[in-house]
């Protein structure tokens, strides 16, 4: 084992760090991770906005270790030392996404156990027949909210106002007409949440739901489409969806970083000092590529060693159902869009912009018609995510 450069360099000292969205956004992360790894060790620093550090973990042991404890890696952002000094500027996409909420999400503890079984007693009451039609009715319809919010932009702020805004009048509806939906079974939990727990509960599954789910079709669609092995497999019935749906979360995470847990006290992770209230995230979308980098396409697409969904207490409780919703979607998209390419080279689409998901802004497309009425020219359309 090689011994950590620099182990006990302070994070706030130092400057001129790779920007985290630099990352995300990079065509190719893999020679950035290894770059980082040469330079500092698996624990490195990068910049999560100008004059934010923190540390970012690459590989899979210290990843799972991070995620798993969340009494020295809370959630909870009194923790975390650059958002109190001021550093995270109030108005900021960074200080907006961070800001304190009375939901799962941001919390840990008893108050994060109680709030989750809400999520979950939610999860489970649905019926997954029912999902499964309605996800075939509505496959086309598109939300817009979450790429503002996961954007670190200013128009975060105004992103998560106006969905507060139309989440408050859907509780509002839903306590004097409840229906067979998630949000019903939420607002009428046991549990009584108040109106800000039942708020920023519904905001918190709204927006995270939203952005890991179109990540995660929108990189399967890419795959299916512009690589041949893969395409060819699925279309030949030697690999099904559910297979390819595996090998984007091992090869192509939707989620590349987790967001940040805060230091609650002085700890070391392998031979890294790190000091209390820094901010340290999880590379978890390098670190499960790296575990499989030796493995063959069948071994990656059985593989249930994947971190996009997390690790321990704040594992994403949602798995199952999305994999219903992003399944249906993309045997919807390669059943009525009969010979679907990409009309542009997949190295020219880009990522959006966001500090954790990794997906294209956008796959340009065409497809062959199937219905005899339709003109035999081929037209073109776009999946804007």
């Amino acid at each position: 084992m090689h011994a950590t450069p620099r182990p006990h360099v302070r994070l706030d000292d130092l400057t001129g760090l790779t920007p985290l969205a630099a990352i995300t956004m990079a065509s190719d992360p893999r020679p950035i991770y290894a770059h980082l790894r040469q330079t500092w060790g698996p624990v490195v620093p990068v910049e999560l906005d100008e004059g934010v550090p923190a540390w970012l973990v690459l590989d899979y042991s210290n990843v799972v270790r991070v995620l798993r404890d969340p009494t020295t890696f809370t959630r909870d952002v009194a923790a975390w030392r650059a958002f109190h000094d001021g550093r995270v500027t109030p108005g900021s996409g960074l200080h907006a996404f961070f800001s304190p909420r009375s939901n799962a999400y941001y919390t840990d503890g008893d108050r994060h156990t109680r709030l989750r079984a809400v999520v979950e007693d939610g999860f489970e009451s649905i019926d997954e027949r029912l999902l499964a039609r309605e996800m075939r009715a509505m496959c086309n319809r598109m939300l817009t909210y979450a790429q503002d919010i996961f954007s670190n932009t200013e128009r975060a702020v105004t992103a998560f106002l106006e969905l507060n805004t139309m989440l408050d009048q859907l509780i509002t509806h839903r306590r004097e007409h409840p229906s067979p939906d998630l949000l019903s079974a939420i607002v009428h939990h046991p549990a009584n949440l108040n109106t800000t727990e039942l708020l920023d509960t519904a905001q918190m599954i709204m927006s995270a739901g939203h952005e890991m789910s179109v990540a995660w079709c929108t990189t399967t669609l890419q795959h299916l489409i512009s690589n041949r092995d893969i395409h060819g497999r699925v279309t030949g019935g030697r690999l099904g969806v559910d297979e390819a749906l595996n090998t984007v979360l091992v090869r192509a995470s939707p989620t590349a970083h987790t967001p940040c847990r805060f230091t609650t006290t002085h700890t070391e992770i392998a031979g890294r000092t790190i000091t209390k209230g820094d901010a340290i995230l999880t590379a978890v979308g390098e670190a499960t590529d790296a575990a499989h980098r030796d493995a063959d396409l069948w071994g990656i697409s059985d593989s249930q060693a994947y971190l996009a969904f997390g690790a321990g207490p704040h594992r994403c409780p949602a798995d199952h159902i999305s994999r219903i919703i992003i399944k249906i979607a993309v045997e919807q998209a390669l059943i009525r869009l009969p010979d679907l390419r990409l009309t542009v080279p997949a190295d020219e689409l880009g990522y959006t912009p966001s500090l954790f998901a990794r997906s294209a802004p956008r796959l340009p497309i065409a497809f062959q018609p199937s219905r005899p009425h339709v003109p035999s020219r081929t037209p073109a359309g776009i999946f804007h995510t």
